[in-house]
């Protein structure tokens, strides 16, 4: 009996990682059916830091992680105090206030900072209701406690949350209270321009529809206010990406199950639809193509929001949620993006602080994979506040158990980098090797597949492409292969039939002239 058990239990470890039951703190992905995918783990813990581990007093309520030049910043807001570390996450300094004046002035729960060209720090000293300019080496600058625009009115309160500046020092700020977007401003204080307002607009339609709603229906068609962004970051390429964790749960989740992909004629979605959602359906069918679902956003200067949304789905984070709790305890609702940070490479991370995973997404908008939870094992969090990239490390903070967690990518999350890295730079053979590299270790990586698809489409291998993309079930790259293997086809055919034309009408002219020269010869012998 006990060699049964053992058997059976070896025979369950050896089964292959995709047909593994599905553990929402695992590292996952979803499918193209939206089913949750068990992956291998992208990211591994290497490092917990904690305030006394530094030699201070705790963290308390960590709010933003920056990091530039090496350095990491903490905005250990509870504190009210910017704990600067080194690479090696080795305390460096500790900034709890400036001389102003002659006089010495702390800060008030600092929620976010930043550093110009020159090195100078924006730090955002939330509850004193300004942004304070140091030197790098902390003398101070100047202030920056009001901002000025017709939009905001004369009595609006300047609470700054966020700052970033991109690399020619402009200054992007977030603030309680303004709905029109992230504020573009001077070191006057005078807003420049609102970047990635959310577009409203008028539906006759809709307003018909709502006269003969109910008021519980009829709420669903009320017109939209704009969405305060809660973070934003500025990448190499000073493109500025915000984040919205305000969205209604039901245009949400219409969004998601609108997005029905077909396969060979047949809908292949199977996400299950609620009677609310089938309900927004109706009366706002165009709720995922108004944005009002876009909770991440890239922003160019002119505020055009061009992220690309390539993947199956939006770029949401988790997909399969409940707009109500069934239970009390139940988490109810969609992810709730509270920041983000983009690599070299323009694979960006989001931070959900509903269930406390982060979601890693590549430069189309594809979701790679998501990892981590709500618990008190390692690798899990209370509530994440900020996410953030020092060297190969991503850092997490968790603003309740008051740490920052450094987590090393693995092989697998290295692969995946690389191959994008490398099909990006042209170097498609060794994408290929990459992405091939990610399948060995998760063989039901969907991505990894539709990765070796791409770079072999571009190597020109039409035919295997195909192949890659059928298993990656990537309909649009499997017809682009087979075009291109077809028109190759028929080349090297139309190639063969002219090298056979040429041929046969050199062996006609050879022939020819071998006949007439013997009707010659025989006209000569006969006189």
């Amino acid at each position: 009996m006990k060699k049964k058990v053992l058997l059976l239990l070896l025979a369950v470890l050896c089964l292959p990682l995709h047909a593994m039951a599905y553990s929402p703190n695992q590292t996952y992905t979803y499918n193209i059916y939206g089913e949750p995918l068990a992956l291998r783990d992208a990211y591994q813990v290497d490092n917990i830091v904690d305030g006394t581990k530094l030699g201070i007093t705790s963290f308390n309520n960590i709010n933003s992680l920056y990091v530039k030049d090496n350095q990491l910043f903490i905005c250990d807001s509870g504190n009210n105090r910017i704990v600067v570390m080194n690479a090696s996450l080795k305390l460096e300094r500790v900034i709890e206030g400036f001389v102003r004046d002659g006089k010495q002035e702390k800060f008030n729960f600092p929620t976010d900072i930043a550093t110009a060209s020159n090195g100078d720090l924006y730090i955002v000293d939330s509850r004193n209701n300004r942004i304070v300019v140091l030197s790098k080496d902390g003398k101070f600058i100047r202030l920056i406690d009001h901002v000025t625009s017709e939009m905001l009115g004369a009595n609006y309160q300047f609470t700054p949350t966020k700052i970033v500046l991109n690399s020619t020092d402009n200054i992007f700020v977030v603030a309680k209270g303004v709905n029109f977007g992230i504020m573009h401003i001077d070191l006057n204080g005078d807003v420049k321009s609102f970047l990635g307002a959310a577009k409203v607009g008028f539906d006759l339609m809709l307003y018909l529809k709502k006269q003969i709603l109910t008021k519980e229906q009829a709420k669903q068609l009320s017109r939209i206010v704009p969405t305060e962004y809660n973070n934003i970051f500025v990448d190499k390429n000073n493109f500025v990406y915000g984040t919205i964790n305000v969205v209604d749960p039901l245009v949400l989740y219409n969004s998601i199950n609108s997005r029905l992909l077909t396969v060979g004629g047949v809908q292949v979605n199977n996400l299950n639809e609620s009677i609310s959602a089938k309900l927004l359906r109706w009366i706002s069918p165009s709720a995922s193509q108004s944005g009002q679902d876009d909770v991440v956003k890239k922003l160019n200067l002119k505020g055009d929001d061009i992220l690309r949304r390539s993947g199956y789905y939006p770029v949401v984070g988790d997909l399969d949620f409940k707009v109500k709790a069934a239970t009390r305890d139940a988490k109810a609702g969609p992810s709730s993006f509270v920041d983000i940070v983009v690599d070299e490479n323009g694979i960006f991370s989001v931070l959900d602080q509903s269930r406390n995973r982060i979601f890693t997404y590549d430069d189309n908008g594809v979701l790679l994979y998501a990892f981590g939870g709500t618990g008190r094992n390692e690798g899990l969090f209370d509530k994440v506040s900020s996410i953030e990239r020092l060297g190969d490390s991503l850092l997490v903070a968790d603003s309740l158990r008051n740490v920052v967690v450094a987590y090393r990518p693995t092989e697998f999350a290295q692969s995946i980098e690389q191959g994008i890295k490398a099909y990006r730079d042209g170097l498609y053979e060794k994408s290929v090797e990459s992405w091939k590299k990610s399948l060995s270790l998760s063989s039901n990586f969907e991505i990894g597949y539709i990765g070796v698809g791409r770079a072999l489409l571009r190597l020109g291998e039409y035919k295997e492409a195909m192949h890659y993309f059928k298993i990656g079930e990537y309909r649009e790259g499997y017809n682009q292969a087979y075009e291109h293997y077809r028109e190759s086809i028929l080349r090297n055919v139309i190639g063969y039939a002219i090298v056979a034309l040429v041929l046969l009408s050199f062996l006609r002219f050879l022939w020819r002239r071998q006949r007439k020269s013997r009707l010659q010869m025989i006209k000569n012998n006969a006189g």
